[in-house]
């Protein structure tokens, strides 16, 4: 084995180790809280109305081209494995 491959396995070992899973855990929790802030945002959309329409046109100017993927997203059918994924 070459010292180039032992240091460049040992790296990904490491990475895989000790950075990874809190890579993962704050993608997860960004997601989760992208996704209630557009459900108190434009829960109206679903018809889940949480917030009054001056916060919501506030917001509106940095959260508009989240829209389009939110909607697909809460809407879509999610399967089981998903769910136990998240």
């Amino acid at each position: 084995m070459k010292k180039s491959n032992f240091f460049k396995m040992l790296r990904e070992f490491a990475y895989g180790m000790f950075i990874l899973d809190p890579l993962l855990t704050i993608w997860k929790m960004k997601y989760n809280i992208d996704i209630y802030t557009m459900l108190l945002l434009y829960g109206d959309i679903v018809g889940f109305p949480l917030a009054s329409p001056i916060y919501k046109l506030n917001l509106l100017v940095y959260l508009y081209g989240k829209i389009l993927n939110w909607k697909k997203d809460v809407v879509k059918e999610k399967d089981i494995t998903e769910k136990l994924r998240r």
